[in-house]
């Protein structure tokens, strides 16, 4: 996808951290499928390092981030 090899070539270094890919879909209107694969294929040759926040429904608030 162009837009996402524009924000790695562009993008200041602070705006490549913590991406959620499906708010950059719709602020791109790019398909939310499409997007998510893109990014996905971008971690899987380094471009990107993926990791998960676990949200706990008890406390309502983020745990620690998991790498992948």
């Amino acid at each position: 996808m162009a837009v996402i090899e524009r924000l790695i070539a562009d993008a200041p270094d602070h705006h490549l951290s913590r991406i959620n890919a499906l708010a950059f879909a719709r602020r791109h209107g790019l398909d939310e499928e499409t997007t998510i694969a893109a990014f996905l294929h971008a971690a899987r040759i380094g471009l990107f390092e993926l990791s998960w926040n676990v949200l706990c429904p008890v406390a309502a608030a983020y745990s620690t981030p998991t790498p992948r």
